[in-house]
């Protein structure tokens, strides 16, 4: 027999009362206890009390085999705690859990929509129970609102704690970082709500690092390509964290509203200033927006609640044990770096040095690329002069000018590993290594392979280079594409977003490699790479390319690709400052400053990365073909009902109409989870 909590709240205490026993659970009425001194620029408003107590119990009192059923517009509102390891056993899988939490979430939104058919009136001790947590005055709308509102949440006390234990690595440079701009070290509580301060930490939709930078974001304060992802360094990513408040708090005058916007972003914050005034009370109570969601709204109490909890670890956790602090130095690099030169010329380990540089993408240590010139390689503390003596004596053939710009060979009938080796004159172990190919995995006919080294010189195609210092002019668009598709869809709409001026310029030629399709294998379903050619011009010659938008895309990409300005890319398609794109639509790219070839391998290279990143946090469990309902769009469907990324669902669905989907239309929904799960 199950054995769940029902949690219900009576006045500012909560208790958690069961079928054995009832335990009161953390008296929060310190919300506002004296010793819990509130700096007047974080305020602790008594309408997001409910909210911020929610927060703390998920922080420090329920653990990761404990999940929350609750409403999500009142917090106080909490249904059933479920201790997963006594219902299911502690060897339950990630697939069993969720589907338990999903049937229990359904059994409450049906236990509401009675509720709202009969008024509020309960035949049984369950359904009086649910009741009870809305008061006697609740109506029949207020029950069927709330069916629409269960949500699932689990604890977070475990890898709070470890978060706290981890932060000692990187604490006190991040506070002397803060302090160098001026602001509030209470700031530095955000790591906790964002990742627990996990390294490593990356998001469904591509935020990354300690402070989870979104890619889009990151880009105006940090280096992210497919080298070097600058987000996953807790230092450098704490510096752009500390631009990026400062920026908020300038343009909205308050920090509850830099602290949301975090999360929703300035221009969304401005507008729901805008409408609600500074009020975050108000803002969370009334403000409506479809990005506006349950992340948003909970933002700034998430952050009240890890303020309260770091004023006094050891009251909410007992004895913790802090990791030392980071020490290391620092060496800039003037030639291009193969990781092989790590155990041939220095006493260092590869894993030792992977751990002071997590700005260093995969495709570094993998040997698919090397580490760029100019980069400030983190060296063991006291290591930094035996470095250099031995950087300065490496033989020419370890000190490269360039990057590794691999090439690509399609499989044919007969080839194996070995044989194809061979001919290109490099190792197996290299192509398994450059194509993400194990021993257990056979290769195909017609399979895109990258060889190392740009060694398959016969599968080159010779490029017409257009010519340089052309001026764009104003084009009619309508006149000026041939044979071009029509535009499909304007679900999701994609802001523009400009790069800034340092980084709309020409692409460089090392910072050019051609990317193939690779096959990951070792996940529950296997799934392969999107293949070039979805990135590919769809017109092309030397004056200009036509493509389409494609998720994850914006102007600022098309115009630092093709080596123009943003200004100039809107000229050339006879756009103003305020047009928009939208996925499926067609653009005209002007090619003078850059191939068609390398255009297209910088496109498929940042589409690919997002791949890679996203394969390396999570796994395709399985996959789900639904029929889509009425006022259902591609948005809606992967945002709101499967909470999975655009870009996957699209890549599942290739070949079928998805811009502008109609009823009983059937759609592949990748359901995902997490690696460690």
């Amino acid at each position: 027999m199950l054995i769940c909590a029902l949690v219900i709240f009576l006045s500012t205490n909560v208790f958690a009362v069961s079928s054995n026993s009832i335990a009161p659970s953390l008296n929060l009425s310190s919300f506002e206890l004296s010793h819990l001194k509130e700096n007047v620029s974080f305020p602790r408003p008594e309408g997001l009390k409910p909210n911020v107590n929610f927060w703390l119990d998920v922080y420090t009192k329920y653990h990761d085999n404990e999940a929350v059923i609750h409403d999500s517009r009142n917090l106080d509102i909490r249904y059933e705690v479920v201790d997963l390891n006594f219902v299911l056993g502690t060897k339950a899988s990630w697939r069993t859990k969720n589907r338990f939490l999903e049937k229990r979430r359904k059994h409450f939104a049906r236990i509401l929509k009675k509720l709202s058919r009969r008024a509020g009136k309960c035949k049984t001790a369950e359904e009086c129970g649910v009741a009870a947590l809305f008061g006697p005055d609740a109506t029949s709308k207020r029950f069927k609102k709330a069916s629409r509102s269960v949500r699932t949440q689990f604890g977070l006390a475990d890898r709070f704690r470890r978060g706290i234990e981890v932060s000692g690595i990187y604490i006190e440079k991040m506070r002397n970082i803060f302090t160098s701009y001026g602001l509030p070290l209470e700031l530095l509580v955000l790591p906790h709500v964002e990742s627990s301060f996990n390294v490593k930490a990356y998001s469904k939709y591509g935020a990354a690092g300690i402070w989870q930078f979104t890619r889009s974001t990151g880009r105006r304060f940090m280096k992210i390509n497919y080298s070097i992802d600058e987000r996953r360094d807790p230092i450098i990513s704490t510096h752009a964290a500390a631009k990026l408040l400062k920026r908020n708090f300038k343009d909205l005058k308050s920090w509850p509203l830099a602290i949301t916007a975090y999360n929703h972003g300035r221009r969304g914050m401005m507008r729901a200033k805008k409408k609600q005034g500074d009020d975050i009370v108000q803002i969370v109570e009334k403000y409506k927006s479809r990005t506006f969601g349950f992340a948003s709204r909970n933002f700034y109490a998430e952050f009240i609640a890890a303020l309260m909890i770091m004023e006094d670890p050891v009251r909410y956790f007992g004895y913790l044990e802090y990791k030392e602090p980071i020490s290391y130095e620092e060496v800039k690099l003037d030639h291009f770096l193969p990781v092989g030169v790590f155990a041939k010329h220095f006493d260092y380990d590869k894993a030792e040095i992977a751990a002071l540089n997590p700005a260093l993408r995969p495709s570094i240590w993998k040997g698919t690329r090397r580490i760029p010139k100019g980069y400030k390689l983190k060296v063991p503390y006291g290591t930094a002069q035996k470095f250099e003596t031995i950087y300065s004596k490496l033989p020419s053939n370890m000190r490269f000018k360039g990057q590794v710009r691999p090439d690509w060979y399609s499989v044919k009938r007969g080839d194996s590993l070995s044989v194809i080796a061979r001919r290109f004159r490099t190792s197996v172990a290299a192509l398994h290594d450059h194509n993400d190919i194990d021993s257990r995995n056979t290769i195909y006919a017609g399979q895109k392979l990258r060889i190392p080294n740009g060694k398959n010189q016969k599968a080159k195609r010779k490029m017409t280079v257009a010519r340089k210092g052309k001026t764009a002019q104003r084009v009619d668009v309508k006149k000026n594409i041939p044979a071009m598709k029509k535009d499909v869809g304007t679900q999701p709409k994609i802001v523009m977003a400009s790069l800034d001026k340092k980084r709309d310029k020409k692409p460089s030629e090392e910072n050019v490699m051609e990317l193939t399709v690779s096959s990951v294998t070792f996940f529950s379903v296997p799934v392969e790479a999107p293949p070039l050619s979805m990135f590919e011009f769809g017109e092309a010659d030397n004056e200009y390319g036509v493509l389409y938008v494609q998720p994850e895309e914006t102007l600022g990409h098309y115009s630092h690709w093709a080596g123009i300005s943003t200004m100039e890319l809107r000229r050339f398609n006879g756009w103003t400052r305020r047009t928009r794109i939208h996925l499926g639509q067609s653009i005209m790219v002007p090619l003078h400053n850059v191939t068609k070839k390398r255009f297209e391998s910088l496109r498929y290279e940042y589409q690919l990365s997002i791949f890679e990143d996203f394969f390396a946090a999570y796994s395709v469990d399985r996959v789900e073909t639904v029929s889509v309902r009425k006022g259902q769009s591609l948005w809606t469907l992967s945002n709101e009902d499967y909470d999975v990324p655009l870009w996957l669902v699209r890549l599942y669905n290739q070949g079928r109409p998805l811009e502008n989907l109609i009823p009983g239309q059937e759609i592949r929904i990748p359901i995902v989870k997490t690696r460690d799960s």
